[in-house]
Order: C-alpha cells, then sequence, then structure tokens
C-alpha cells in the first residue's frame, strides 16, 4: 500500500522527468536547425569544410547524410515513444513509430555511423568512440525488439531506453563540450574528453534508472503477497492486449 510520501516521490520523480523530456525535445530542435545546412547539397558547414575532399566523396556524403537525417528522426521520434499517455491512448500509433526507430537505426542510423567513425577526427580515440557507440546503438536496439517479438515488454523498454539513451550522446556531448570549452580545456582534449565522458555517464545513468525500474517491480510483487507473480504496468498491460509479435508490438 503506497503512502502519502510514496505519492510525493512519485509526484517529484515525474516533475524531474518532463522536465528532462523538455530539455531533450528543446536541445533536439536545436540539432535540426543546427543540421539543416547539411542538406542543401553545398560544402558551407564548418564539419564538411573541415572533411576537406573526403567530403566530396559519394559514399562519405551519402553515409553522413544518412546519419544525420536518421539521428534526427530518432532524437525526434524518441520522446513519443516513451509517452505514457500515447500508449495508453494510441497503442498503435506507438507500434508503428517503434517500428519506424528501430528500422532508422538498424538499416539507416547506425551502420552509416560505424562508416562515418573510420574517419571520425580524434585520432584512434575519437574512431574508437563512434564506432563502440554505433555497435552498442544497433545492439541495444535490436534486442529491444527481439524482447517484443517474445512480448518481454519489461525488458523491451530496457533494451530501448538503452538504445534512446545512446541516441541522446548527440546532445550531451555537445552540452559537455561547451563545458569544457568556457572551462578552457584545450580543443583537441576537449574533444576526446567530451566523448568518452558523455558516453560513459550515458551508459552509468541509463543502468541507474533500469535499475530503479526493477527494484520497483520487485516491491510491487512483495507488496502482492505473491498473488500476482508477474505485475505490470498499464501500458505493458495495453501492449500485451492490444499486440502480436513484433509486427504490431514494436
Amino acid at each position: 500500500m503506497q503512502t502519502a510520501s510514496d505519492h510525493a516521490a512519485r509526484r517529484s520523480a515525474m516533475t524531474v522527468e518532463s522536465i528532462l523530456w523538455v530539455g531533450v525535445i528543446a536541445l533536439t530542435g536545436i540539432i535540426v536547425i543546427n543540421s539543416l545546412p547539411y542538406f542543401n547539397g553545398r560544402l558551407e558547414h564548418a564539419f564538411l569544410i573541415e572533411k576537406g575532399t573526403l567530403a566530396l566523396q559519394p559514399a562519405y556524403r551519402t553515409a553522413f547524410i544518412l546519419h544525420v537525417a536518421g539521428a534526427i528522426l530518432c532524437l525526434s521520434v524518441g520522446p513519443l515513444l516513451f509517452s505514457r499517455k500515447l500508449l495508453r491512448s494510441q497503442p498503435r500509433a506507438h507500434r508503428y513509430l517503434g517500428r519506424m526507430y528501430a528500422l532508422m537505426v538498424l538499416v539507416w542510423a547506425a551502420p552509416s555511423g560505424a562508416y562515418l567513425a573510420v574517419f571520425a577526427k580524434g585520432g584512434i580515440w575519437g574512431q574508437s568512440n563512434f564506432m563502440l557507440l554505433a555497435i552498442m546503438w544497433w545492439i541495444a536496439t535490436f534486442f529491444g525488439v527481439r524482447r517484443a517479438m517474445r512480448r518481454e515488454i519489461a525488458s523491451h523498454r530496457r533494451w530501448m531506453r538503452r538504445s534512446y539513451a545512446l541516441a541522446t550522446t548527440a546532445i550531451t556531448f555537445r552540452l559537455m563540450h561547451l563545458i569544457l570549452y568556457f572551462a578552457a580545456v584545450p580543443d583537441h582534449a576537449n574533444y576526446i574528453a567530451s566523448l568518452w565522458s558523455t558516453f560513459a555517464l550515458t551508459i552509468v545513468l541509463v543502468e541507474i534508472v533500469n535499475h530503479r525500474d526493477g527494484a520497483r517491480r520487485s516491491v510491487l510483487i512483495r507488496s502482492n503477497d505473491g498473488r500476482h507473480p508477474n505485475p505490470r504496468s498499464r501500458s505493458e498491460r495495453t501492449l500485451l492486449r492490444d499486440g502480436t509479435p513484433w509486427s504490431s508490438t514494436v
């Protein structure tokens, strides 16, 4: 039985979560605006100018455009996929958006990211970071899909948290890079430190969230005295009630 303090803690957690989502949405909007020049076909963006003749190669330009477009779409879709309100009221929309997200990562954004990682700045430290990020993003999304196919909704949720958290490193890297810039960290050291610190912080934070979610479920099991061995949230019950294997549940 939940106490007043439990309800207060839950409200506080939901407030913090809402603030974080507002931040993600706002920063995604900034990234979208700043990325628009990439699609005009001209080499006028600082990133492409820095790449020199490499940016003129069709394979690199194609992979770059696919990665940027896929990452933007994934970041934009994420808040909707984690919306409990959307899942409960429009489970079909959740499934369609989930399929779109998964296909973009598995077929589009992560593979192109792995290709681009070979040419990333920062030497071996920069290249290995982007390669590891692309591989882990693909793996997390793949397992998220597999768990949905098996109707293991709690596990699906955990893997998709990992997937989207890795996607948001595009945001947190820029924030960390800005912080270290104002801290007068030299450019090369700033770049490498920002890459690896945001990567590590992302992994730690998402596992803390997943652990807290698992602990909450354990409390629910104990509070039910074993009468309901696998309590599920309303969102999970919606997916299990309305869904079928992956063509419908992701």
